[in-house]
């Protein structure tokens, strides 16, 4: 799923259907409609096994193992996004927990949600800490995508930084520099050298931060993991799209 802005629909209620296959990390219900798990982030497949992304083909085994031929219903049902999917936190029938969380603590995603969704439409306050904490225990053991090292958390400084840019990343490193920006917003300089990277914090985002506990205008020397898109702006950058994104290491 590429990086992009989630336009929410008109539906809010609660909808169901029944999963009849999938097809590119995607649920095709028996009515047509094609659905994204929110908050989880699955590899892309290519025209080619070759060309994908790693783990692509097993995400689709796992998610079909799990979903084909069972009811589910819908919450926070979200879209279309511009490729005519719509987003929804799926429960199939019979089970207490989402099909969502299911995937991330098999570690068959990482967990990601969308920006651009109104306040009123945002599940990520509920959400993101039940899957943030599936995939801290899925990526500890090593499940499902977890033994690629291309998923495996990145160092910020590290050589291969550079070769990383343009996907989305988890990076971790101490932070050598604090720049104060307007408010609450910062610009934090984790590891040395070229590959260093710029983690941007709009005013926002580190008000929330603050609020927990981590204000980015006090996290000199602080050892960090940050997750996002990997882009140049200044050098590497990631721009902290949400607060749950910033974790503080021992």
């Amino acid at each position: 799923m590429a990086a992009g802005v989630l336009v929410p629909g008109a539906g809010r209620a609660a909808a169901a259907g029944q999963v009849v296959s999938v097809e590119g990390g995607s649920l095709v219900l028996v009515d047509g409609r094609k659905l994204w798990l929110l908050g989880v982030l699955m590899p892309q497949a290519g025209a080619t096994p070759e060309l994908g992304e790693p783990g692509a083909a097993e995400v689709d085994a796992a998610l079909a193992a799990d979903a084909v031929g069972r009811a589910v219903e819908l919450s926070a049902f979200m879209g279309p996004d511009r490729g005519g999917r719509f987003g929804a936190i799926v429960t199939l029938s019979g089970d207490q927990g989402s099909l969502n969380e299911r995937l991330i603590r098999g570690g068959w995603g990482r967990v990601y949600l969308l920006p651009g969704l109104a306040k009123a439409d945002d599940p990520g306050a509920t959400l993101l800490p039940s899957l943030l904490r599936a995939e801290v225990a899925a990526r500890a053991e090593g499940r499902g995508l977890w033994h690629y090292p291309a998923y495996r958390p990145r160092q910020a400084g590290a050589e291969d930084l550079w070769s990383a840019r343009d996907r989305f990343h988890l990076v971790e490193g101490r932070v050598r520099r604090v720049m104060k920006r307007a408010g609450f917003g910062a610009e934090l300089t984790l590891g040395e050298g070229r590959n260093a990277l710029r983690v941007v914090i709009a005013s926002p985002v580190g008000r929330a931060l603050k609020a927990q506990g981590a204000d980015p205008h006090d996290l000199d020397d602080a050892k960090l993991r940050v997750r996002g898109w990997l882009g140049l702006g200044g050098g590497l950058t990631i721009t902290l799209e949400r607060p749950e994104y910033l974790e503080k290491l021992p």
